[in-house]
């Protein structure tokens, strides 16, 4: 596989209980992690994240295989080449965001919300200070904000 102006990009990744967190971890602004996600919730994704691959525990160290077949079209994505039209969609669109999030951007969002010209309804929501996984994190620093935008954009329809 090839990447727009870059080099083969391989199938997957590999990835260890701590790679399933350090991004995560990163974008936590407070020294004391715990008071922006459950320790039990972090060890849980990160245990069943290794899960996910049946062959993880038979490597050493452990590690789980990701796929990276999002990472093509987030190379042609950078290059202004999209795999898709927008304008196929043609349902109901909720587009959520935290703040901190590592890997969207706000322009993503503002991409969203003109180029499904076909939805009928295009929605988008930036949740203060919320992570990459802002679902995980405790209830009062993204979750339940995102889960209330999931519902409200649900009872709509």
């Amino acid at each position: 596989m090839r990447g727009a102006g870059a080099g083969p990009v391989d199938a997957y990744r590999l990835v260890g209980e701590d790679g399933f967190l350090r991004r995560w971890t990163q974008s936590i602004p407070l020294p004391d992690k715990t008071q922006w996600r459950d320790p039990d919730m972090a060890s849980t994704y990160a245990l069943m994240g290794l899960a996910s691959d049946p062959e993880s525990y038979l490597r050493r160290p452990v590690e789980a295989r990701i796929p990276l077949c999002y990472w093509p079209e987030s190379l042609r994505l950078s290059h202004g080449e999209r795999l898709w039209d927008p304008a196929a969609v043609r349902v109901p669109v909720l587009a959520i965001r935290g703040a901190r999030d590592f890997w969207s951007r706000p322009e993503g969002l503002a991409f969203v919300k003109h180029a499904y010209v076909n939805a009928p309804r295009v929605d988008t929501l930036t949740i203060p200070d919320g992570t990459h996984l802002l679902f995980l994190d405790r209830p009062e620093r993204g979750r339940t904000r995102f889960i209330q935008g999931v519902l409200s954009f649900l009872a709509d329809e």
